[in-house]
């Protein structure tokens, strides 16, 4: 695995970018702690939990765009000056995907807009005490700058299913870097929730640029009209869009609502210390899922080409490497907390108490297993995963909003837990018996 590993110049760059993720979250928690108050902290975090409503617009179109752009690819290639090389049938369906999906993320990007400016403003002026804050023009900025970035996603998806990782994850190393120390400066210098509005701004800006000098007449050419076959949205994308759609508003509701729900019965204190609990969480879920994410485009071309010997193998190795790593890094970090607990009491009061860390990370380490099921399956053009992801979000998030009133911190780490088991064990059993119907007959 190691070998492979290395011998991936996807791999090397997307590991790079998550350790230097990972290094990166855990200086930002360090800024925070020294430069943001308890109070500012937790709309940081709940700023970036509110962006994530962007997936009542996506509905799961970016995961659909790699799909079935990875299919297509599977007949094409790219040579050294940048011109699409293959089966004109195929580069015609991939031209008719880019069009259809360029004006759904264009006027979906406007409606986010509008979306985030009216949720925002209601949610944070409900609060008791929200004047204390400077969050308004901050959070309208943050709107209009995630709406660009929304935009501009389609790009990115397509990139990714026609197999350009490797570049992709090298200027998402870059960015990664120029995009934190943007961060931290301006914290530094006492911007306060402008520190993240300036960030993402820059990392859009950036994101921008690189599309237009690396891939412009990649995505010029895609831009062009299609000479001869069509995709046919409502026959082809649409029904693997409405269940990944489904499936991706559930998670939001298993995901994203922990911060806003701590912020509305807790205050912003306690939103702060969710907020840099799940940061960590994710961050190392994120790390550990690198693998996987680098698969993920092979996996769909290991079907297209039925090679599902092959597709089982990388599947299994990826699994492994992701639960190993999140179990070693998960390890390290409950025994930091520890340590500050002790050590630096008041740095640890930024975070959720051990016990509920403790249980949110186990939570997150069966996750790990099924996030490999759900791609394995998803490179079929199918997502049998949505009765599991709908109950899922149902548990995590009914549990977090009825047991964070009762149990404060606690309540939202087992709610994820008790969502996670059941998605675990149903995910299994669905996954076992897709697996054998659709390769056991090729297999043999």
């Amino acid at each position: 695995m190691l070998k492979a590993l290395i011998a991936d110049r996807a791999a090397i760059y997307g590991v790079m970018t998550k350790v230097a993720q990972g290094a990166a979250g855990l200086t930002t928690v360090i800024f925070i702690v020294r430069y943001f108050s308890p109070e500012i902290q937790g709309y940081y975090y709940t700023f970036s939990n509110l962006l994530a409503l962007q997936v009542f617009l996506e509905l799961g179109l970016s995961g659909v765009i790699t799909t079935f752009a990875a299919h297509e690819w599977a007949k094409l290639s790219l040579d050294r000056e940048g011109a699409l090389r293959g089966d004109p049938g195929a580069l015609s369906r991939l031209k008719s995907l880019t069009h259809k999906v360029a004006k759904w993320y264009l006027f979906g990007g406007l409606l986010f807009l509008v979306l985030l400016v009216a949720v925002g403003l209601w949610f944070f002026s409900v609060r008791a005490g929200s004047d204390a804050v400077s969050w308004k023009y901050p959070w309208l900025s943050m709107c209009f700058v995630a709406a660009v970035n929304f935009m501009i996603a389609p790009a990115w998806a397509l990139l990714t299913g026609c197999g350009q990782m490797a570049t992709l994850n090298a200027f998402r190393l870059a960015d990664t870097v120029v995009r934190y120390g943007l961060l931290w400066g301006c914290m530094a210098l006492g911007a306060s929730l402008w520190s993240a509005v300036g960030a993402l701004a820059a990392s859009t800006i950036a994101g921008c640029v690189f599309l237009l000098v690396r891939y412009r007449r990649f995505l010029g050419v895609l831009m062009t009209p299609a000479t001869s076959g069509q995709i046919d949205w409502f026959r082809e994308l649409a029904p693997l869009q409405f269940r990944i759609a489904v499936s991706w508003i559930s998670g939001y509701f298993a995901f994203s609502v922990f911060v806003p729900i701590m912020f509305h019965f807790r205050g912003a204190e306690d939103a702060g210390r969710m907020g840099m609990t799940w940061a960590f969480v994710a961050g190392l879920s994120g790390i550990a899922g690198t693998w996987l994410q680098v698969q993920a485009p092979r996996f769909s071309v290991m079907v297209a080409r039925k090679e599902f010997m092959a597709l089982d193998g990388a599947a299994w190795r990826t699994a492994l490497i992701s639960v190993a790593i999140f179990a070693l890094g998960g390890g390290i970090g409950l025994g930091g907390l520890l340590l500050l607990g002790i050590h630096r009491p008041d740095i640890a009061d930024r975070l959720l108490p051990v016990g509920s860390v403790a249980v949110f990370l186990f939570a997150e380490l069966l996750h790990q297993v099924s996030m490999v099921q759900s791609t394995y399956l998803r490179s079929f053009k199918q997502e049998p995963f949505l009765g599991v992801s709908v109950v899922s979000g149902i548990v995590i998030g009914g549990g977090t909003l009825i047991l964070t009133h009762l149990l404060g911190a606690f309540g939202p780490a087992v709610s994820y837990l008790l969502g996670v088991v059941a998605a675990l064990g149903w995910g299994t059993a669905i996954f076992v018996a897709n697996r054998k119907q659709w390769t056991a007959p090729v297999q043999q």
